[in-house]
């Protein structure tokens, strides 16, 4: 056979080869595809039917399935309750019995376990008046409060509200896939001035929001801000004395927290350092255990 004719041939053979090469990683990229979308749906399914069983746990099981639990667990240690002040009074009597004896019964077991918890309880609610509606027993609330700490709402301690909001910022970034470095100062004021009804927790709601909707290493969120929410009382959350607070604050933050020294904040309020410092005494200013990030 002509020497040409073999090189055709291996050619043709070769040819052949490479496209059947092809078909094969054609079909198995097409069966991979399948799979993963096949993985795809699977996880999904289980993602809703996991919600499902938790929507259902929720709501055919009650304190004494969840609560009474938690406290076995926590035998020797410690137990938060947060929101006390929302549980049910037909189930406040077993949580009381669990805090003046000790003592808890597993669901469906006759069986009366011991168990020694320190618990820590919180509650935003009015309890004394949620005892005069009948809502709470007065027996439970002295049992719970034995050493009382009233924490000031965050309207009452502006000065924590920069580094709350760099808090929030640093233990959120990984999650939402963000870096941000700066915060601007417009946005920082209107953290300061707002009424903050919904204390810390509206707080963090507003800094992730925002973070969500910034792109790049700056905080935006002037549009993300709440309506405008009074405070309790007649103060509106702009009386001359909050927004000169929440003014003297801001300037502070800006400055690091110097009153003394090159780039002062008195200097920038215009005032001598004395009588920064007498304003901030009179308005309850304190100064933060560190001095939080600066602004952009």
């Amino acid at each position: 056979m002509p020497r040409a004719e073999v090189n055709e041939r291996i050619a043709a053979a070769a040819e052949q080869l490479v496209f059947a090469n092809a078909m094969e990683r054609a079909r198995a990229e097409t069966k991979l595809r399948q799979a993963l979308a096949e993985i795809r749906e699977l996880q999904d399914q289980l993602t809703a039917e996991n919600s499902a069983l938790r929507d259902e746990i929720t709501q055919s099981h009650g304190f004494d399935e969840i609560v009474f639990g938690r406290f076995e667990l926590a035998a020797g240690g410690t137990i938060f309750l947060d929101e006390v002040g929302e549980l049910a009074v037909e189930l406040q009597p077993k949580l009381l019995r669990v805090l003046q004896q000790g003592e808890f019964e597993r669901v469906g077991s006759s069986q009366t376990r011991s168990v020694g918890v320190r618990v820590i309880a919180a509650t935003n609610r009015d309890l004394p008046a949620a005892i005069s509606a009948g809502e709470f027993r007065p027996d439970l609330y002295y049992r719970l409060g034995v050493f009382p700490i009233q924490v000031p709402a965050l309207r009452e301690r502006r000065e924590d509200i920069p580094l709350l909001t760099w808090f929030f910022v640093n233990r959120k970034q990984g999650k939402l896939g963000r870096r941000i470095e700066k915060i601007p100062r417009s946005f920082m004021n209107g953290l300061l001035s707002y009424a903050w009804p919904g204390n810390v927790r509206e707080l963090e709601n507003v800094v992730e929001r925002a973070m969500i909707l910034s792109r790049g290493p700056i905080l935006q969120g002037d549009d993300v801000m709440p309506d405008a929410a009074p405070n309790e009382g007649d103060d509106n959350g702009h009386s001359l004395q909050s927004m000169e607070r929440a003014h003297i604050v801001s300037v502070l933050h800006e400055c690091a927290w110097k009153i003394n020294g090159a780039g002062n904040a008195a200097d920038k309020l215009g005032l001598n350092p004395s009588t920064l410092r007498f304003r901030m005494k009179k308005l309850g200013i304190d100064r933060p255990a560190v001095a939080p990030a600066t602004l952009a």
